[in-house]
């Protein structure tokens, strides 16, 4: 049956260890929850578009450049007030 110090003892280091666990998880969960790096620089807008075989097309629409391609860039200054 064993002695019942011995019993409690095992309980306690269960506990124990249940608690390191969970406060290792609140700790990591902490972690993956920061602040992301996004961020959002003032300056001009700039529209970008990409003329493939005759046909200008937005930056967004080809996901590849391909030797050939005219990259347009192009800065939008706003009035500043």
């Amino acid at each position: 049956m064993g002695t019942p110090g011995l019993r409690l003892s095992a309980i306690r280091t269960a506990f124990t260890a249940i608690c390191a666990l969970l406060a290792l998880l609140s700790f990591a969960t902490r972690i993956s929850r920061a602040d992301s790096a996004a961020f959002d620089l003032a300056g001009p807008r700039i529209q970008m578009t990409v003329t493939r075989a005759g046909k200008t097309l937005p930056i967004s629409d080809v996901p590849h450049l391909q030797p050939g391609d005219v990259l347009w860039i192009v800065g939008i200054r706003q009035a500043s007030l």
